[in-house]
């Protein structure tokens, strides 16, 4: 594998990293044979489409769908190979449904990601879904035309003016809640101000003129959970992943101080959110989802991932069915360890593993697993997309593959709190508070054994 088309073939594979919004990500594996084995899978591909499409009967030939679960499951097999026991167990004992997360997250990651798909500027973004409507001239009121005294002409109203000032002080507001809402976790900030909205976030960011960006006073119970929701771990975060971030931080006098103020904080706030508010919120939030038919899939994975109602919604049930404190301990430390999988079957299909100390295995491999194969598949897919294999459509291709898969990845629409079990709103709501509280009090466990390692090792270190 040593000719001129070889090599300008691998070197273009290295490159493709770039065609998304951030490259950083795929430096985990960036060794020479890494790309070598997905060149080899990019032609065993391409071989197996040739031969099918050129057989003699032509339904032989692949569907698109087809095509994408082909690219899958090679890069998923190649990743399988990689790792003799950990991946070896979940493709034995969960490999369907991993498979059909891999594909549906692949889709929707490279959808999200992806820079042949036009990202709007945040000031395009406002100017065009503000219901302040800037981009209109006038409406229609009472069967009158009425004309919109925030309409702003792009052509006319230059940066500066006084016309554009609304807008930019919409755009500015925009700017400083998301900051804000990533400033202290471990994610950053996705991409750069030109490039903030994607087209697959558009609709979930209307949720910001919905709940924060309010034209009216009044504060609805949907406005007010969702405003509580979002920084109810604030100050966990400062502390938490400021101090994995910087060690200074951790290793001082005041932190465990620090650490306790931050819990009394979580614990204050979350008292003040009604699990049937919360639900109440999502189920809101779900009927704005169904309103956008295009990206329906990857919005309802959103709504899954952020606030995970469903599956509150069933551990919920479970806990008040608890016969005791055995049994309820042991149900929150699985909540707890299976907190980043939002995907009720392979939820359940951990959960249920006969051998309990598998569990926090499984559910740390899983989420590395899936993770390696969806950077895998995305460099893969790019190279497919720019040959022109799905055609120039080919978004629109992804997104309705991405919808019909949904509900089989997670779920069919329901009202989540009205598929609670009978029992009181004090237990519903001591439940509510256990399971969010669960994966709180892990980490702050975790940190605190980690401050106590240290300062053990620094009195041990002071003696000598």
């Amino acid at each position: 594998m040593n000719n001129k088309k070889t090599i300008q073939a691998l070197t273009k594979l290295k490159e493709a990293k770039n065609n998304f919004q951030d490259p950083s990500k795929f430096l985990i594996r960036n060794d020479e044979a890494y790309y070598t084995s997905l060149y080899k899978i990019i032609l065993d591909i391409k071989d197996q489409i040739s031969a099918l499409k050129n057989g003699s009967n032509q339904r032989q030939a692949l569907t698109p769908n087809e095509k994408l679960r082909l690219i899958l499951i090679k890069s998923y097999k190649f990743i399988i190979m990689t790792d003799d026991k950990a991946y070896s167990f979940l493709d034995k004992n969960i490999c369907d449904d991993v498979v059909d997360v891999c594909l549906f997250m692949g889709l929707c990651a490279f959808i999200q990601e992806t820079k042949r798909i036009p990202a709007s500027s945040l000031t395009q973004y406002i100017y065009t879904h503000s219901p302040r409507q800037f981009n209109k001239e006038g409406f229609i009121e009472n069967g009158f035309n009425m004309r919109n005294p925030d309409y702003i002409n792009l052509k006319y109203d230059k940066e500066g003016s006084e016309k554009r000032k609304p807008l930019i002080k919409t755009s500015a507001n925009m700017r400083q809640y998301k900051s804000r809402l990533f400033a202290n976790r471990p994610s950053p900030i996705p991409g750069k101000e030109w490039n903030f909205i994607s087209k697959a976030s558009e609709h979930e960011w209307l949720q910001y003129f919905d709940y924060i960006e309010r034209n009216n006073e009044a504060e609805d119970v949907f406005a007010d959970t969702f405003k509580r929701i979002g920084n109810l771990y604030n100050d966990l975060y400062k502390v938490l992943y400021t101090a994995s971030k910087n060690k200074d931080l951790l290793f001082s006098d005041n932190y465990l101080k620090k650490l306790e103020n931050a819990s009394k904080k979580y614990q204050n706030k979350l008292k003040k959110i009604d699990f049937w508010n919360y639900f109440s919120l999502c189920e809101n939030i779900l009927e704005h989802i169904k309103n956008d038919t295009v990206y329906y899939g990857i919005n309802l994975y959103r709504l899954e991932k952020e606030y995970k109602p469903y599956i509150i919604m069933q551990e919920m049930n479970r806990l008040i069915q608890c016969h005791d404190e055995k049994e309820c301990f042991f149900l929150l430390n699985l909540s707890t360890c299976l907190k980043d999988i939002p995907y009720p079957k392979i939820y359940e299909k951990i959960a249920n593993l006969k051998n309990h100390e598998m569990i926090p295995y499984c559910a740390t491999n899983f989420s590395i697993l899936i993770g390696e194969v969806i950077r895998t598949f995305m460099l893969v897919l790019d190279q497919f997309v720019e040959e022109d294999l799905f055609g120039k459509e080919f978004g629109q291709l992804f997104l309705k593959a991405i919808n019909e898969m949904a509900e089989n990845v997670l779920y069919e629409p329901i009202e989540y709190k009205y598929r609670l079990k009978k029992a009181t709103h004090e237990m519903l709501q001591t439940a509510f508070s256990c399971l969010l509280t669960a994966p709180v009090r892990h980490n702050i466990e975790i940190s605190i054994e980690e401050y106590v390692r240290w300062e053990q090792s620094r009195k041990s270190t002071s003696k000598e």
